[in-house]
C-alpha cells in the first residue's frame, strides 16, 4: 500500500482544486472592480455589472466543483473555495492591480500620443511649446 488512501487522495485533490477555483473568482472578481474604476460605471450598469459577475462566479465555482467531485457539493469544498478567494484577495490582488494599472496607465498613455500624431497629420498643426499652434508649410 501506499500509505494514504484514495478517500484522502480524492478529498486533497478536492481541496486543492477548489482552493484554486476560489482564486480564479478572486482573479475574475479584482478584474471586474478594475473594469468598473476604469470605466466609471455607476448606478444601473453597475447594477448590472455586479449581477454578471455572480453569475459568472456560480458558474465558475459549479464547473470547478464537477471537476472535483463531480458537482457533488460538500463542506470542505466550499471553505476550500472560499479560502482561495481570501488567499487571491490578501495575497495577490494587490499585486496584479499595481501590475494592470501600470499596463493600463501606459497603453493609456500610448494611445494618447497616438491620437495626437494623428490629429496633426490630419490638419497639419503641430504644437509649439506654451501652446502656441503653427501652420506646417
Amino acid at each position: 500500500m501506499s500509505g494514504i488512501s484514495w478517500q484522502v487522495r480524492q478529498q486533497l485533490l478536492e481541496i486543492v482544486v477548489m482552493l484554486l477555483g476560489g482564486m480564479t473568482i478572486g482573479l475574475f472578481r479584482t478584474a471586474e472592480q478594475m473594469f468598473v474604476v476604469r470605466l466609471r460605471l455607476c448606478g444601473i450598469t453597475a447594477w448590472l455589472e455586479e449581477v454578471l459577475f455572480w453569475i459568472v462566479a456560480g458558474f465558475t465555482a459549479a464547473e470547478f466543483f464537477y471537476y472535483s467531485a463531480y458537482g457533488e457539493w460538500s463542506a470542505h469544498g466550499l471553505v476550500a473555495l472560499a479560502a482561495g478567494f481570501f488567499l487571491w484577495k490578501k495575497a495577490f490582488s494587490f499585486q496584479i492591480v499595481a501590475f494592470l494599472s501600470a499596463i493600463s496607465n501606459g497603453i493609456m498613455k500610448r494611445s494618447a500620443i497616438a491620437e495626437e500624431r494623428m490629429q496633426e497629420r490630419a490638419y497639419g498643426k503641430t504644437k509649439q511649446p506654451h501652446g502656441k499652434e503653427r501652420r506646417r508649410r
